[in-house]
């Protein structure tokens, strides 16, 4: 019975070691399929755009018919229409660092006409200049069912489909880029809350000197009734004892006068 049983928990084991390597090796090869996808994906990336932000001069772009230009002076952006407006310098090379690092990932058999894709008057252009050369990137027609944009760059006749983001990563104005004052705002922000907090306090201050002379009131109140309560207590004791001491000198003087005259009688 006992060896029964011992071949019945050998089996058992390895039933567990058989599964537990598939597992393990079904596991593996997803991970490995996984990472091939990945791979053949980024493989299929085609690169529209590919410059730091350091390397740029100037870049221009339409957004809602107007059409917005930045050119770098030094070590500083400006906007082309307004050049007292202070540019962010941290938010505007975040912008040139997504515009940099464009890529599509579906090109588009080419057809008889640009104008089949909205090419032939793209509906936004922008514009790259820097030490190399000037670029550019056209948005033809969007594709409802993909949700995607038609692309082209001036490098290439090639047309692509890239992603709403990329279209949307242009959809700023020239007041994206203006460097809030963010000193003024926080000194005003604490210049009223010292103000309320000094309101709040005087407020305090009066209310605790109205609480104080309510209670110096009453106390004094309660002091003059209890002197008032001690003299009458005082004087009654005192009129008591007055005229208790009267009667018994009275009294006194009445018996030595009755004696007296008894004495006289008897003579």
């Amino acid at each position: 019975m006992q060896k029964k049983q011992m071949i019945q928990f050998s089996l058992l084991v390895a039933v567990i070691f058989v599964l537990a390597g598939a597992y393990f090796g079904i596991r593996s090869y997803n991970t490995k399929q996984t990472e091939k996808e990945k791979q053949a994906e980024e493989d299929a990336k085609v690169v529209l755009t590919s410059f730091q932000p350091e390397d740029v001069t100037a870049i221009s772009y339409d957004y809602n018919g107007t059409t917005y230009e930045f050119t770098k002076s030094g070590e500083t952006w400006q906007y082309t229409d307004d050049q007292e407006m202070v540019i962010d310098e941290d938010v505007f090379e975040s912008f040139l660092q997504t515009a940099g690092s464009i890529t599509v990932q579906t090109e588009v058999e080419p057809a008889d006409d640009t104008e089949d894709y909205g090419l032939e008057e793209p509906i936004r252009t922008v514009t790259v200049s820097t030490e190399k050369g000037t670029s550019s990137i056209q948005f033809g027609m969007k594709n409802e069912m993909l949700s995607q944009y038609y692309v082209k760059t001036s490098e290439s006749s090639k047309i692509y489909l890239a992603d709403e983001s990329v279209y949307t990563a242009f959809d700023k104005t020239a007041a994206d880029f203006e460097e809030t004052d963010t000193d003024t705002d926080d000194d005003e922000t604490n210049s009223t809350t010292d103000a309320d907090n000094k309101e709040t306090n005087s407020t305090s201050d009066d209310a605790d000197d109205e609480t104080n002379s309510t209670t110096d009131d009453a106390d004094d109140e309660a002091n003059s009734a209890s002197d008032a309560a001690g003299d009458d207590e005082t004087n009654n004791t005192s009129d008591d004892a007055g005229g208790d001491e009267a009667n018994s000198v009275s009294d006194t003087d009445n018996k030595e006068t009755d004696a007296a005259s008894d004495a006289d009688g008897k003579q």
